[in-house]
């Protein structure tokens, strides 16, 4: 036989339900000790023990139900908690690759720029030798003409000089 003070299973709990069960508790075994005290002057024990076990069974029922709420409370909150610290961890890692995305994707494009200027580098490298050995060519084929250019006017000179010389004793004659 339950109290009147039990709560049904999954009932919200009054504030003050163990303590008036503890209180309970007490008025029954303290009735258990007058029985025992003096058998003669009260109901059967058997009685007063099987209420004073009703009692203490529902009481340790509510105790049960309470820590068993409580432990299921935390236990929300510290999930709620994690879950919290998941989310925002997951966030930062969707952000991280992100930017670690973006940052790949610049590579690629710095490496194929590098490319590039490889390739220009090596375009000019190979303009500019061809220029040298076409500078050389030239020089070696201008150096006989170059001489033979050098002697024409030494002749012109010599020839200029001939024909003053020529026309200044004309001139004295």
């Amino acid at each position: 036989m339950k109290t009147a003070l039990a709560a049904q299973p999954g009932a919200p709990f009054a504030p003050d339900e163990l303590g008036a069960l503890r209180a309970a508790l007490d008025v029954r075994l303290s009735a258990l000790e007058a029985g025992l005290a003096n058998p003669d002057h009260c109901e059967s024990l058997e009685t007063l023990v099987l209420d004073l076990a009703r009692v203490a069974t529902e009481e340790a029922e509510v105790a049960a139900r309470r820590a068993t709420r409580q432990a299921q409370l935390d236990a929300n909150k510290q999930l709620t908690a994690a879950l919290a610290e998941a989310q925002a961890a997951e966030a930062s890692l969707d952000e991280e690759r992100a930017v670690n995305l973006a940052l790949q994707r610049d590579l690629g494009e710095v490496r194929s720029e590098l490319n590039a200027e490889r390739q220009t580098t090596a375009a000019l490298s190979h303009d500019l030798e061809r220029a040298r050995v076409t500078l050389e060519t030239e020089r070696a084929t201008n150096a006989p003409l170059r001489a033979e250019l050098h002697d024409a006017k030494q002749r012109i000179a010599a020839s200029d000089a001939a024909r003053q010389g020529a026309e200044i004793g004309r001139a004295h004659v």
